[in-house]
């Protein structure tokens, strides 16, 4: 999710709600799963009519919804992310996944089966820390301004003030802190 966070420039925290929740919503078809238990009404029937990993776990329906929601709906586009992002994570267990399942039972996994992990263990727990500090890290250094802007945060060279200025134009700047100008002058 991180990278998807900078691939589509996410700025608000309801965009960053939405993709979370897309990332949990294909496993809505186990009943024991998290969203399972609490959409158990959907989740049971669903269960019973496709099973784990059929109907929920297909790049098919998620494209075809992504579609649609960056056309009319906004936060049905960031919920349909987050769960191709759950899919792509999904080949990296053992199991691997059927990501066009209408068209053919292929299993599609991203690695050797040294290198993936199993669901549930402690590594898999570990990885999910991971990528949540990944996010949490990402969504702050973009109120930073991005790399950019925690290297201005750090160096605070007067250069990088200076072009800032230019870009936002009229805007007031405000500079705090000694900056040596490239005369030498403070």
């Amino acid at each position: 999710m991180c990278i998807i966070y900078y691939i589509f420039r996410v700025k608000s925290k309801d965009a960053l709600f939405y993709l979370t929740l897309g990332s949990i919503l294909p496993d809505i078809d186990p009943p024991q799963s998290t969203i399972g238990r609490v959409f158990f009404f959907i989740s049971n029937p669903l269960n019973k009519m496709c099973g784990h990993r059929n109907f929920t776990h297909s790049l098919v329906l998620w494209i075809a919804v992504l579609i649609i929601g960056h056309h009319f709906y906004k936060p049905l586009f960031w919920l349909e992310i987050g769960a191709c992002s759950h899919l792509l994570l999904d080949t990296w267990n053992l199991s691997g996944v059927t990501l066009f399942k209408p068209l053919t039972d292929r299993i599609f996994v991203m690695a050797g089966l040294k290198y993936r992990v199993k669901v549930g263990s402690k590594n898999e727990l570990a990885i999910m820390f991971i990528l949540a500090l990944m996010v949490w890290g990402s969504f702050n250094l973009a109120e930073l301004g991005g790399f950019r802007g925690m290297v201005r945060e750090l160096i605070g060279d007067y250069n990088i003030a200076y072009n800032e200025h230019q870009k936002q134009g009229t805007k007031v700047c405000y500079l705090e802190d000694k900056l040596r100008m490239n005369n030498g002058v403070l």
